[in-house]
């Protein structure tokens, strides 16, 4: 990814005051990671993604003693060969957090597979099926031996 700093006006995010907490999730349950900022004494801001490309939602179950799967790492594999970030579930991040244990994962039609290391080390890999076109596609992955 290459990152570059937009100003207020091209961003259209004009946040002043004492930032007290920032996060993305599919809050739309579109498919597009949307933004939430809030801050000191003022109001939240949630900014909703109306134009990237729709992702692919993951969600994990995880063996009976950790059926939301905290400490599972997952990461896809893109149809090019190369690998996204890493990402790993988490019971909180934060003071009074609570992350969301379905994630979205790039643009779903370029995700080849899905890798999970599970707690305990075992590793598998799970095919996606065809996620092309404008729908949003949730997929499932349950704990295997």
């Amino acid at each position: 990814m290459n990152w570059i700093a937009l100003s207020r006006e091209q961003s259209g995010v004009n946040l002043a005051g004492s930032g007290r907490a920032t996060a993305l999730a599919d809050f739309s349950n579109s498919g597009r990671l949307d933004w939430v900022a809030t801050q000191r004494q003022e109001m939240t801001h949630l900014y909703k993604n109306q134009s990237g490309p729709i992702g692919l939602r993951l969600k994990l179950k995880g063996p009976p003693n950790n059926p939301d799967a905290i400490g599972t790492q997952v990461r896809a594999k893109y149809t090019d060969g190369t690998l996204g970030p890493a990402y790993e579930i988490q019971a909180s991040s934060g003071y009074l957090t609570q992350p969301s244990h379905i994630i979205v994962l790039g643009a779903a039609d370029k995700i080849q597979s899905i890798e999970v290391r599970w707690p305990g080390g075992v590793f598998r890999s799970y095919p996606v099926d065809d996620a092309s076109g404008d729908s949003v596609k949730t997929m499932l992955i349950k704990f295997d031996r």
